[in-house]
């Protein structure tokens, strides 16, 4: 697929949701770890940068107010590097927030068919941890622990991300 002056895009739009207005969100009561803690995702790890990032420094991240909105989900057309994606997309309109994360992940709270892959695949945000810092987090579906659930990582914006992954964006 050729963009403007024949260069090749990173990213094809292949969905869309809409996400309704979320009030009040606080990481730390709602990202439980081991399935048996929540009731609404079943999260079944996060790594130390997830930890780090969002749910100890400075007491996680909390996020009120966040509008009514459509994500946009890309799908990669070949190995690509976030720094790659931000300037494909914009750096306006990449960010999204943990508390939009969430409630996609919960609504595939057990592994069913949604918007996310479920196929360990990355579902990949960038989202502002509780230090202000735009940061890579990605979520994917691993069968094999406490019957399935999601695994969840954040990191530095450095990754190259594998031509099956998908974007989840404004």
């Amino acid at each position: 697929m050729k963009g403007c002056f024949g260069v090749k895009k990173l990213l094809e739009i292949v969905g869309r949701v809409l996400l309704p207005a979320i009030g009040n969100f606080t990481a730390q009561d709602r990202f439980k770890w081991f399935c048996w803690q929540n009731e609404e995702a079943r999260i079944v790890s996060y790594n130390d940068g997830f930890r780090d990032f969002f749910l100890a420094y400075r007491g996680g991240v909390v996020e009120t107010d966040i509008a009514e909105t459509y994500l946009r989900v890309r799908k990669f057309t070949h190995w690509a590097s976030s720094e790659q994606v931000i300037a494909e997309i914009g750096e306006e309109v990449v960010e999204t927030s943990l508390a939009q994360m969430f409630e996609l992940m919960k609504a595939q709270g057990r592994g069913q068919q949604g918007i996310l892959l479920t196929n360990i695949h990355k579902n990949i945000f960038l989202i502002r941890s509780a230090d202000g810092i735009l940061r890579e987090v990605c979520c994917y579906w691993h069968d094999g622990w406490c019957g399935g659930g999601w695994m969840v990582a954040a990191g530095s914006i450095w990754s190259e991300w594998d031509h099956r992954d998908q974007v989840i964006s404004h």
